[in-house]
């Protein structure tokens, strides 16, 4: 986990467990899945995200 900021790119570095344990979906290597990215400058989730993108991503 972790980041970094090179040539005016922000690289953001995550893990999430395989299973969830019900709080999403079973995750499966070889697999795509839909993710939603969203950025603010308010740490309150419950505020409107200044950007946001969804993208499908290769495990």
């Amino acid at each position: 986990m972790g980041g970094e900021e090179r040539d005016g790119r922000t690289t953001s570095r995550f893990a999430l467990p395989l299973e969830s344990g019900g709080f999403g979906p079973t995750l499966r290597p070889g697999e795509r899945v839909h993710v939603v990215l969203a950025y603010s400058r308010d740490d309150d989730f419950g505020h409107h995200s200044a950007r946001r993108t969804a993208v499908n991503l290769d495990l």
